[in-house]
């Protein structure tokens, strides 16, 4: 996914504003995040980017076949395992 960010942002994946803007952050997140007291769980959003593919499809004309996620889902899915050390949610 961190891939896909640098191929966004050096424009060799056509991408809107707000895509470009988003991975640019990811990309700027993982330099400089620390000093934010933020932390990218690369293990738990490469975890949960495997999950989807135990998923079927239940309908139409994939059904049957596994969720296969494209780059773009992957940043989506994977950039959510953000926290701050000792952040509780409450």
């Amino acid at each position: 996914m961190t891939a896909w960010a640098r191929k966004v942002v050096e424009g060799k994946v056509e991408a809107g504003h707000l895509t470009r803007l988003a991975c640019q952050r990811h990309l700027d997140d993982l330099k400089a995040g620390k000093d934010r007291g933020l932390v990218w769980d690369r293990d738990a959003a490469l975890h949960a980017i495997e999950f989807f593919s135990h998923l079927r499809h239940s309908t139409g004309e994939w059904a049957g076949q596994p969720f296969d996620l494209q780059p773009w889902q992957q940043f989506v899915v994977g950039s959510v395992f953000v926290n701050r050390p000792g952040f509780t949610g409450e």
